[in-house]
């Protein structure tokens, strides 16, 4: 249950610090892109895995984290340009809609 409200709480704080974003002129799409290289580059590092990076396309995997990546980076970049464009609270509304699904989702399975 714990980790249910931490998602909650942290996917609200994005539509927060999205609408930040546009006050202080950050170009949301290069923040995302920079966000994922960071992550890449940290994740390449505490890998023990591969050795080198060109190992990486010869992976079975590949391909379907490729295609997630960029779902993800669609994804993040519609939800910075709603938050920006529609007043926050009724973004928030709509968000937390979609968490109740989660929440229902959550103890349907449990």
């Amino acid at each position: 249950m714990i980790y249910l409200i931490l998602s909650i709480v942290f996917s609200s704080s994005l539509f927060v610090i999205f609408k930040y974003f546009e006050r202080y002129k950050i170009n949301t799409l290069q923040a995302i892109v920079v966000n994922y290289l960071v992550a890449f580059v940290v994740g390449m590092l505490s890998a023990s895995s591969f050795s080198r990076i060109t190992t990486i396309p010869q992976q079975p995997w590949f391909y379907g984290a490729l295609v997630l990546g960029l779902l993800f980076v669609s994804v993040f970049f519609v939800m910075a340009m709603t938050s920006q464009k529609w007043c926050f609270r009724s973004v928030n509304i709509r968000k937390n809609v979609c968490c109740g699904s989660h929440i229902i989702w959550y103890y349907i399975i449990r």
